[in-house]
């Protein structure tokens, strides 16, 4: 989703975007002209290039698209009645939809899909996009969602000492909670976390799609009265709305030669954001001094924390976790008796 499908939604949002400010190269000719001079303009060269006026169909009806016809032509008067008159006398066949840009990514090889993104479909890709975007900043961070949803534009940086990614964020707990005075406005952030690749990536994805604050604003389509984009995160419980309508989406979009979905009912229950959290420390804890990295990763007080987080239903490593413990407390003791008899 994000490096093969991912590219064709950014070129259609861009697109739409440019069309919307009246940027779009395809606007120039119209410029200055009245919008019944532009409208005159926009139908001779449809019908000399065998174009079709840009449409939308519901179930009750198929009719010209008048907001996106606008839109082509740089002129808002597209709705007078005048105008509507001298489009419909035009006798030009009206599109299905719109559409936007061209399909370039490949999966396996094969396109993804057989047509171009429409303007009806965008916002729910964007939708299904930002979700997939939220499962790798998430999961492979482990951020709790409250602090992946409040990530804010320019959070990613590459430690110069080091060459580690880091993202810096606010904490979900702690001190990073507490109301912030004029002196701590320095430590704006006050919480970085170590990622890999595939997370700047991602959000390098997300600041392309919004230009809100947040890279998970409120919506990234549509305004909102009640939550502005400018002043508000996208809340949890909507996320996991995206992400359990990203899968249904996948499962009716790529289906496996066998008629399995590829993304198979999950066994316990739905998925939310809080998962993947526990699911990447199920993996760190579990490699070469993993629970003192895990520890690290998650911000524990102590590393006693961390293995609720990793555990599953198969628990026989929590006993191997226990004898190391023992045994460490017995190599401790041999040293301290050691210690007390050289006094």
């Amino acid at each position: 989703m994000l490096e093969d499908i991912g590219p064709d939604i950014l070129a259609a949002h861009r697109e739409f975007q440019m069309l919307e400010s009246g940027t779009h190269p395809d606007q120039a000719p119209y410029l200055g002209l009245r919008p019944a001079a532009a409208l005159k303009l926009f139908m001779e060269q449809a019908v000399r290039e065998g174009r079709t006026l840009p449409g939308y169909r519901t179930a009750s009806r198929h009719d010209v698209n008048w907001r996106h016809l606008g839109r082509l032509v740089g002129a808002g008067g597209v709705t007078a009645p005048g105008s509507r008159k001298l489009v419909r006398n035009s006798a030009l066949p009206v599109a299905e939809d719109v559409d936007l840009g061209t399909v370039t990514g490949r999966i396996d090889g094969v396109p993804w899909r057989d047509r171009p993104i429409t303007l009806r479909e965008l916002p729910l890709l964007i939708r299904y996009l930002t979700a997939a975007c939220f499962v790798i900043i998430s999961y492979l961070s482990g951020m709790r969602p409250g602090e992946a949803l409040n990530l804010q534009r320019g959070c990613s940086r590459r430690d110069e000492a080091t060459g580690q990614l880091l993202v810096d964020g606010r904490r979900g707990k702690g001190a990073g909670r507490q109301p912030r005075t004029a002196e701590a406005e320095d430590d704006l952030w006050g919480r970085s976390w170590v990622v890999v690749q595939p997370v700047h990536d991602a959000i390098a994805v997300l600041e392309a799609l919004a230009s809100s604050p947040f890279l998970f604003p409120s919506s990234f389509v549509s305004a909102q009265t009640s939550r502005p984009a400018e002043d508000h995160a996208r809340a949890g419980a909507a996320v996991t709305r995206d992400l359990n309508e990203f899968i249904t989406w996948i499962n009716s979009i790529f289906v496996q030669p066998d008629g399995q979905p590829p993304i198979p009912p999950d066994p316990t229950r739905r998925v939310h954001p809080s998962r993947f959290r526990r699911t990447l420390a199920y993996f760190i804890v579990r490699r070469p001094r993993g629970l003192v990295a895990a520890a690290l990763q998650y911000g524990h007080v102590a590393t006693k924390v961390t293995p609720s987080y990793a555990g599953a239903s198969n628990t026989s490593w929590m006993e191997d976790l226990a004898v190391e413990r023992l045994e460490l407390l017995v190599e401790q003791s041999e040293e301290d008796w050691r210690l007390l008899g050289e006094g």
